[in-house]
């Protein structure tokens, strides 16, 4: 297969266990399933970085945010940098960003035969009269919770993921190869809601929440502490958290169906014999973990974690479960390689495993957060239901700037060191699978301390700080001096 098409579907704020191939039965897939019985499943993929535009360069630049710089959702990929939408546009590939963007700039963006941006409220650049309906029936849904639901009462043709799964399709029919397609859906992300039927298909008495119990939040990291007693989760009840779920699996069949349309769409055309077709997410969403929903500044699995499935047409490796971590910064290296292109210079990333690709399997992956603010003063006695939007939201993004907390996980453990918290973590995944017994402190574990920081470190010395600091002096400008024999460097 010479200069496949490529098809990389992205779901937002999907945590990988929230799907039946990840081991949680109660939600349906049908699509998923028969994507991943067609292709291979990497059972530990890791997001660099738990939010969306972070992660999302990350995927598209091969590197973690500490070398592309986008460290909140407030930035897009550098401009001064290389990045494989480039790489595919300078092989001659046709590019479509149908979706939600939130890492693209101008000048990238200005590759992309087709751009239609689809976000939460919608089609943001105009649309059509179903674009408007959604629009206005969003606008007026008076969301003042995280853990809000609505059943939608538009068709599902009128919702955002039809609706990017709608141009999608026409684009498959109707491009030259080889293609592009960055299929990137604005759902399961909140303001939690789907239409039906799928608002119907999950009973919230039948959710089966996750093991916890709120009286361990009194030994939470302070940033997870206090994501919770600001957004009112403290005092939330399972009733409520139950629907959020419900809505939230709601939303991830809705997903699914669009992947269904997707793949049928391929096969119709007969494209699915020469296409490549991913299914990824950006991070997770608690789901109902430790009483919350959403995310936070927090590097748990719930929000590191997500979905990897990968379809390459002739490969061996159909129905194959990866068990060795992997990372988002792998994905389109191994894309590019498998279209028979080159790395880009400053990539990290490495051929992921099962896919007939000479690799190097990973021992450990890496995720950070914060982009090294200070620490904030909040301001005690917030009323969470009053703060909402105007007061809170601020004061949870300027949070999610703070300091730089750094994870690595294996197989079996993760370690977390972050510079602003009294204690480290560090967690037996074996033995605990919703990171709730911190065993840092414990001298038995000392040894795996020990090892894991030591991973941390190095991982931090050979990828931190690649590029030189821009100066505020050029130093060709500088001569050698009579009393020097000195020349500046590169001169």
């Amino acid at each position: 297969m010479s200069r496949p098409n490529v098809v990389v579907i992205m779901a937002d704020q999907l945590k990988a266990t929230a799907l039946p191939q990840y081991g949680n039965a109660d939600v349906l897939t049908p699509s998923l399933d028969r994507l991943a019985d067609q292709g291979v499943r990497y059972d530990l993929a890791f997001t660099p970085h738990p939010l969306c535009t972070p992660s999302r360069v990350s995927l598209w630049t091969g590197t973690y945010p500490h070398n592309h710089g986008v460290r909140t959702n407030e930035l897009t990929a550098p401009a001064d940098r290389d990045n494989y939408l480039r790489a595919f546009h300078r092989a001659g590939y046709s590019l479509a960003l149908l979706g939600k963007n939130h890492c693209f700039g101008a000048d990238d963006l200005g590759l992309f035969d087709v751009y239609k941006d689809f976000s939460h409220t919608g089609r943001t650049d105009g649309g059509d009269e179903r674009d408007m309906r959604f629009r206005r029936w969003i606008s007026d849904a008076d969301y003042s919770h995280l853990w809000e639901t609505r059943t939608t009462p538009l068709s599902a043709e009128d919702c955002p993921a039809a609706r990017v799964t709608e141009e999608s399709c026409r684009f498959i029919e109707s491009t030259t190869e080889p293609f592009l397609l960055w299929m990137s859906l604005p759902e399961p992300h909140e303001p939690y809601h789907a239409p039906e039927p799928f608002a119907s298909m999950y009973d919230p008495e039948a959710i089966q929440l996750p093991v916890w119990n709120a009286t361990e939040a009194a030994d939470e990291p302070v940033r997870r502490r206090l994501y919770r007693e600001l957004c009112g989760f403290a005092d939330i009840d399972d009733r409520l958290l139950r629907e959020a779920v419900a809505m939230y699996y709601a939303m991830v069949s809705f997903v699914d169906s669009c992947v269904g349309r997707v793949l049928d769409t391929l096969e119709h055309f007969g494209r699915n014999r020469d296409t490549i077709v991913v299914f990824v997410s950006d991070h997770g969403d608690f789901g109902g973990e430790r009483g919350l929903m959403v995310k936070c500044n927090s590097l748990v699995d719930a929000l590191t974690r997500v979905p990897l499935l990968i379809s390459v047409p002739g490969s061996t490796g159909a129905g194959t479960v990866v068990d060795h971590p992997v990372s988002l910064i792998d994905v389109m290296p191994t894309l590019a390689r498998l279209a028979g292109m080159d790395a880009i210079k400053e990539s990290r990333g490495r051929n992921l495993p099962g896919l007939d690709l000479a690799t190097h399997p990973r021992r450990a992956v890496f995720a950070e957060y914060g982009a090294g603010a200070s620490p904030m003063s909040y301001r005690a006695g917030v009323d969470a239901a009053a703060a909402l939007p105007a007061t809170l939201r601020p004061l949870l993004r300027a949070a999610e700037a703070e300091g730089r907390p750094k994870m690595v996980r294996t197989t079996r453990w993760k370690y977390i060191y972050d510079p602003l918290e009294p204690i480290d973590e560090l967690y037996d995944l074996a033995a605990d699978s919703f990171e709730l017994r911190n065993l840092a402190a414990d001298p038995d574990f000392s040894d795996v301390v020990a090892d894991m920081r030591r991973q941390l470190l190095d991982w931090s010395i050979t990828t931190e700080d690649a590029r030189p600091v821009p100066l505020y002096f050029d130093t060709h400008d500088l001569a050698p001096t009579n009393d020097l024999d000195f020349a500046p460097f590169g001169a």
